[in-house]
């Protein structure tokens, strides 16, 4: 019988965050190479490494959300999630981790996405 031991699954899921970072970091790329110019694909895949581990801290699991999350702090800021109305729908336990997304693009205003933006001139 196979056995799997812990130390082999934690690889496993090591070398599945890394290539859930490699393929944003490749989505990011392609898609929105505006907003990612100035960096090289190792910082690109280490700052896409760190804001998947921001998204798992708020409860996010499916790659699609998570990859969601890290591409809005991306294309709108880097500190976007911290704009008091982002905040209140991030930090609402009422509204399931891996649904924030749907109702961060549902509930928020132009303004509000524009006023988050503006994290990204303030730094």
């Amino acid at each position: 019988m196979l056995t799997i031991r812990s130390p082999q699954l934690q690889a496993f899921e090591e070398a599945r965050k890394a290539d859930l970072s490699r393929r944003v970091a490749a989505h990011l790329r392609e898609r929105h190479p505006e907003d990612v110019h100035h960096s090289s694909d190792a910082q690109l895949v280490e700052a896409v490494a760190e804001g998947l581990e921001r998204g798992r801290a708020l409860g996010m699991t499916w790659e699609s959300t998570l990859a969601a999350f890290v591409c809005l702090t991306f294309t709108i800021a880097p500190r976007f999630y911290e704009h008091p109305a982002v905040k209140a729908i991030l930090e609402d336990p009422r509204i399931a981790p891996n649904l924030l997304i749907d109702v961060l693009l549902s509930q928020l205003s132009d303004e509000e996405w524009d006023q988050a933006s503006r994290l990204r001139r303030d730094e």
